[in-house]
């Protein structure tokens, strides 16, 4: 069986996650999503993945090495501190996945990313660097006791670790999953994608469920980051909210 996975680690995170699941229905994918959720999630949120019929499996915390989990909150990113249990897709016996990010919105059917090989990885900002929110990987060829020894006792972050340790898109173009899937909403030049986007990554602090509106997610966005005017980010927001967010914040 083949499925999408994504990681479920904090209750702030079930509007993303149930936007996306509709996100991926919306554009007729044949495969599910799945979630793998951390055992610290509140009983109501996974009431809401049942409500949804999202399929799902409760897990216990992976935790980083303690100078990561120190770090994180000097940084005030405390919720870093469970994104390691995203190691457990690897201890799941599908097929094949394609793992996304939870704070992830497609405008195109993404389907055709099945056929790229185990270990295909996005390749971010159209540099020779990966990242490690959307990536392709067949469970049985990784060895998940082995991530997860490392990642307890090395000081290494999930992305790091994944992207340095065995995706090998740096030495072979087949592994590399163009940068128009997964466009970063704060990237300078975002409109010049406009022709050929498939997706966004909400990345950064300012996430659009924590606003009811586009114009207030303006305001903070470019006030905040000081960055050039996007219509292209404007309209995936809005489309965001609108089509999603707002509806499904109504009823949870």
């Amino acid at each position: 069986m083949n499925t999408y996975i994504t990681l479920l680690s904090s209750d702030d995170y079930i509007l993303p996650l149930l936007a996306l699941n509709k996100n991926l229905i919306d554009l007729k994918s044949k495969y599910p999503l799945f979630v793998i959720v951390s055992s610290n999630v509140n009983t109501k949120t996974i009431d809401i993945l049942k409500e949804h019929n999202i399929n799902y499996k409760i897990t216990s915390p992976i935790l980083y090495h303690s100078d990561i989990i120190k770090q994180a909150s000097q940084w005030g990113q405390s919720q870093v501190v469970n994104t390691a249990t995203k190691l457990e897709i690897f201890n799941t016996s599908f097929d094949k996945a394609v793992y996304l990010d939870a704070d992830s919105f497609f405008i195109y059917n993404i389907d055709n990313l099945f056929n790229y090989p185990d270990g295909a990885m996005y390749e971010e900002c159209g540099c020779n660097g990966g990242f490690s929110g959307l990536f392709t990987f067949m469970p049985k060829n990784h060895n998940f006791e082995y991530y997860k020894n490392i990642i307890q006792n090395i000081p290494i972050l999930d992305g790091d670790l994944l992207a340095n340790l065995w995706f090998p898109f740096k030495s072979n173009p087949e592994y590399r999953i163009p940068t128009e899937y997964f466009l970063n909403i704060t990237l300078d030049n975002l409109d010049n994608f406009i022709d050929t986007v498939k997706g966004f990554h909400f990345c950064y602090k300012y996430k659009p469920w924590n606003y009811k509106s586009v114009k207030d997610f303006n305001n903070d966005f470019y006030n905040g980051l000081n960055k050039p005017y996007s219509k292209l980010r404007t309209a995936v927001v809005e489309t965001y909210l609108e089509r999603y967010i707002l509806d499904f914040s109504k009823k949870i």
